[in-house]
């Protein structure tokens, strides 16, 4: 038990970013937040975080997942633009979301994908 404790209040250590190195950007939405992890080889580089406004929290929670991947990819902006970047979810749903015609989205979603646009990246599921 004490062991645990230990790990939970410890300090994670953080990886130097490398700018030839594969780049993930692991990302999750809850209901009052989200967050993004910049990840290089599986160790993490940067930790993101930001609540949600009171509109924001009444989206629906796919669209509080693509907010989260929006988030990430412009958080961490300096380290992914220009290279192709693999970006983990939780939320199945939204691969298939993100693979659909633009047009049949709802204008929240445009929005959001549009703004991810100038991304080179491919959404994969991580449960």
């Amino acid at each position: 038990f004490q062991a645990v404790k230990d790990l939970v209040i410890s300090a994670p250590t953080l990886k130097l970013f490398v700018p030839a190195a594969p780049v993930t950007v692991s990302v999750d939405a809850s209901p009052f937040g989200l967050g993004a992890v910049l990840l290089q080889d599986g160790q993490p580089v940067e930790f993101a975080s930001r609540t949600l406004t009171e509109t924001q929290r009444r989206y629906a929670q796919i669209e509080k997942e693509l907010l989260a991947v929006q988030f990430g990819m412009q958080h961490f902006h300096h380290y992914v633009y220009g290279s192709h970047v693999l970006v983990e979810t939780d939320h199945k749903p939204l691969i298939g979301l993100v693979d659909k015609p633009i047009g049949l989205c709802t204008p929240r979603i445009q929005r959001m994908r549009l703004q991810l646009q100038g991304y080179s990246y491919q959404l994969c599921y991580k449960p």
